[in-house]
């Protein structure tokens, strides 16, 4: 049997002293390796750095979404802003768009010119077309001649208890502000003789119709533009 020291170090506790004998008495063995203890302390301490950590990455993803509703919500209202027209689709249009001079040109459904019609306006109608977006397009051309003179039939679309809504249109010749009243007028408006012609129309803002006077139709509106006729020289 071994030595008295290790034969007496046998027990619960004795192992643990036999074997730390063993390891000093085999020259090629390597150290027993130190494993410091964590200590509760420092693991609350970690658990409230993930803690701190996970919630403060959580208020800064909220903070910036909230700011980015903040600049959206303050902003103009996609729903209002008239859709660009792609390259492509001007293209395809331009031939459609060639108008006559010195002649009224209903723009309704069953018009022919109806395709001058760009972004901002709402569907043709029977009588006209309504204005559904801050502003509308009007993209056209005249061959053979020199326009110079635009006119421009519209009514405006009023909440109850107002008594005209203000537009602003700009042509190549001129920018005019007016005041659409009840009934509708004819507006007259300068061009400078180029044969592709453009005509912005722009609201100071728009309105949705009472549900008193109407259950279906809830688009928010301007104005509607029943006719135009250009004069050239």
């Amino acid at each position: 049997m071994g030595s008295p020291a290790v034969e007496a170090s046998h027990g619960p506790l004795g192992w643990d002293l036999e074997r730390s004998l063993w390891w000093r008495t085999v020259p090629w063995a390597p150290p027993i390796p130190h494993v410091p203890m964590i200590t509760p302390q420092l693991c609350r301490s970690s658990r409230l750095e993930r803690f701190f950590l996970t919630n403060l990455g959580a208020v800064t993803f909220l903070g910036l979404g909230g700011l980015q509703f903040i600049s959206w919500t303050v902003g103009d209202d996609p729903a209002t802003l008239a859709p660009q027209e792609s390259l492509a689709t001007s293209n395809q249009l331009s031939e459609l768009r060639v108008i006559p001079v010195d002649e009224v040109l209903f723009l309704n459904d069953q018009s022919p010119y109806r395709w001058i019609l760009g972004g901002g306006f709402g569907q043709p109608e029977a009588d006209g077309t309504w204005i559904t977006a801050t502003e509308a397009v009007l993209e056209f051309t005249v061959v053979n001649q020199n326009p110079r003179v635009m006119r421009l039939s519209m009514s405006p679309f009023l909440d109850p208890g107002s008594a005209k809504r203000r537009v602003e249109i700009e042509a190549s010749g001129a920018s005019v502000v007016m005041d659409l009243v009840q009934g509708g007028e004819m507006f007259t408006i300068a061009l400078d003789g180029a044969a592709n012609q453009t005509v912005r129309i722009r609201c100071e803002s728009l309105s949705v119709p009472d549900r008193k006077s109407t259950d279906s139709d809830r688009r928010a509106l301007c104005a509607k533009l029943y006719a135009i006729e250009v004069t050239g020289e």
